[in-house]
């Protein structure tokens, strides 16, 4: 059993967003729009006020995803062709 508690959080960018249309989920720059979407349990819930428009992915919600202010310091993921 892992003790998640002892852990350090790690949150995520990654290139997910809902900020052209609310709710329609894409991925940049492409604006596919996306299909997998492993939200984490209430999620999203356009917390601060309808501008948690970037999806990031986070250990302590065991690598699922919450939508969150675009403004917050995260670590980012890279895509490599």
């Amino acid at each position: 059993m892992v003790d998640r508690t002892s852990q350090p959080i790690i949150e995520y960018w990654t290139a997910g967003n809902d900020i052209i249309v609310e709710g329609r989920w894409v991925w940049a720059p492409s604006s596919e729009e996306m299909e997998f979407k492993p939200w984490a349990p209430g999620e999203p819930n356009q917390n601060l006020n309808g501008i948690d428009d970037c999806a990031g992915l986070y250990n302590h919600q065991d690598f699922r995803m919450n939508d969150d202010n675009c403004d917050e310091p995260r670590y980012f993921i890279c895509e490599n062709e």
